[in-house]
């Protein structure tokens, strides 16, 4: 039973939201919040708590060093991060943590609802919440050779007018090839781009 949770994001009103959920599911669970990563790490060490939801954006960790520092809680302590971070750009980290789910901030409230009603009951998590181990198939390998060529241009910091140029392509060109890519791999922009590249060990942490 799920008695004190941990809350930590970085923006006070997902706090407030999520609270407000959590009391009326579990009206006599205690929640803490925090809004920094070194918040986090000091209130895991100094209480016991039965469930922490994260964002993995946190002040005081880049995202892609998020997983690695969080795993001697996450070892301790059932974890699900909860983000707007697509899931196909955390997946390779994911499965290497114990970090028990992936919750979508974009996702309806039933979903979180129903998550901390089977943590609370001790059920098993749903396939949409929790990340399994196994093979996972890197995403960039869905892209064409052009594709890939755009991609790493964007990874890479260069601008579509700069690529235009590097590849001899017109803009509109550029726009559709980085449609297409950002669709393959279900990410929303360039930023998301550039970690899951990290992720999958393309580009230098």
């Amino acid at each position: 039973m799920i008695k004190r949770i941990l809350l930590a994001d970085n923006q006070k009103v997902v706090l407030l939201g999520l609270s407000e959920l959590i009391r009326r599911e579990l009206p006599k669970c205690k929640i803490d919040t925090a809004v920094t990563f070194f918040e986090v790490k000091r209130f895991a060490a100094e209480n016991d708590y039965d469930l922490i939801i994260t964002e993995v954006k946190m002040p005081g960790v880049e995202t892609y060093e998020f997983f690695e520092k969080f795993e001697s809680v996450a070892e301790k302590v059932p974890s699900i991060v909860f983000t707007t971070t697509p899931k196909e750009a955390l997946t390779r980290m994911l499965i290497k943590t114990h970090i028990k789910g992936y919750v979508n901030k974009t996702a309806e409230l039933n979903v979180i609802q129903e998550l901390i009603r089977k943590i609370n009951e001790g059920e098993a998590l749903p396939p949409i919440l929790k990340i399994k181990s196994g093979t996972v198939e890197n995403p960039f390998h869905k892209l064409t050779r052009k594709e890939m060529q755009v991609a790493m241009s964007l990874i890479n910091g260069y601008s579509n007018s700069e690529i235009c140029e590097q590849l001899n392509l017109k803009p509109t060109t550029i726009s559709t090839f980085k449609g297409r890519l950002l669709d393959k791999l279900r990410v929303r922009q360039v930023v998301d781009l550039v970690h899951l590249a990290t992720a999958w060990g393309m580009i230098e942490d």
